[in-house]
């Protein structure tokens, strides 16, 4: 069995889970997940007295990760190899890696990377980078992917829900194309910041009448006027504040599951648990069911340790 430190290190949050595995099989021994982000980081350095540079107040972050690992495990991690993807290789990150261009292979051997060795830290960084197309860009969702793929359709198209939904067009083992959609940010943006703020309540439990309705909504408006029922809705007293934030929702949902609408290829659609029954009641209202494999959001939950066992094998010596 072998030990590495997984870490998922996004725009605003930060995600590190030490493994256990024999190559084959994971393990996951300690998690820690918290709001230290990428952004949340280089503007906490912009602000230092700058007596450090970039690279070290990042590795320092890393440094204090593992000695919680190492005292709350009671485990010697010494030179387990620390593989690294999302923003930490952008231009606000640790060090800054250019993406790879499409078509990206599966296998994952188009993949920018970098095997980082400092003198004073006892552990080999693989550092991943993301891919790009002429008109759009991914920082860790790649990953996800190469731990996602199944290899099952030649043609499919595999939908990353999120702050900034992907949808991943995949033929012949490559990804060829994809898209991203705002959906998760315009929902906080207008949920917080805008005149719908007034009309909407946060509610934990979904609302699924009014979640359809918004689904609907999106199929047979123009989004800019469909978004303005959410002000009438409550205004004109249809809907408590509660039932019009599941509507909100499904509104914004609709509008991006439409897009999958417009082709014919399989989808597979990989949630995290927190927007599972949201995008899978949407692809059933769209009549995309016949077409649609869901993952579980525990697959997707360790798709990125997947994806970063495959780029250990693949660069790291000693780990084939």
């Amino acid at each position: 069995m072998k030990l590495f430190l997984s870490i998922d290190w996004g725009t605003s949050s930060f995600r590190a889970r030490l493994i256990e595995t024999d190559l084959n099989s994971i393990k996951i021994l300690h998690e820690i997940k918290n709001n230290q982000g990428i952004s949340r980081i280089h503007q906490s350095w912009l602000k230092s007295d700058k007596g450090i540079s970039r690279f070290q107040f990042f590795l320092n972050v890393l440094d204090d990760t593992l000695k919680t690992i190492k005292t709350e495990q009671k485990l010697n991690i010494d030179n387990a190899p620390i593989v690294i993807s999302g923003m930490a290789s952008s231009s606000i990150g640790w060090f800054e890696l250019p993406y790879s261009s499409l078509p990206f292979a599966l296998d994952g051997s188009g993949l920018n990377y970098k095997i980082i060795e400092i003198p004073s830290f006892s552990h080999p960084v693989l550092l991943l980078s993301g891919i790009c197309s002429d008109d759009d860009i991914m920082r860790g969702e790649e990953i996800q992917l190469l731990g996602c793929y199944t290899n099952a359709e030649t043609d499919s198209v595999y939908v990353f829900p999120g702050t900034h939904s992907k949808h991943i067009h995949i033929k012949d083992g490559k990804v060829i194309s994809f898209r991203t959609y705002m959906t998760g940010e315009i929902f906080q943006l207008l949920t917080e910041n805008s005149i719908l703020k007034d009309n909407v309540e946060k509610s934990v439990a979904l609302h699924c009448e009014d979640f359809v309705s918004g689904i609907h909504h999106a199929r047979e408006n123009n989004f800019l006027n469909a978004l303005f029922k959410v002000r009438t809705n409550e205004v004109l007293h249809k809907m408590n504040k509660a039932n019009n934030y599941s509507f909100l929702s499904g509104l914004l949902i609709g509008t991006e599951i439409l897009e999958l609408s417009k082709n014919d290829h399989h989808i597979y659609l990989c949630p995290h648990k927190n927007l599972s029954k949201n995008y899978t009641i949407a692809i059933k209202e769209s009549s995309l069911a016949n077409r649609a494999t869901i993952l579980s959001h525990e697959e997707v939950d360790n798709s990125v340790i997947k994806g970063h066992l495959l780029m250990l094998k693949k660069h790291l010596l000693g780990w084939t």
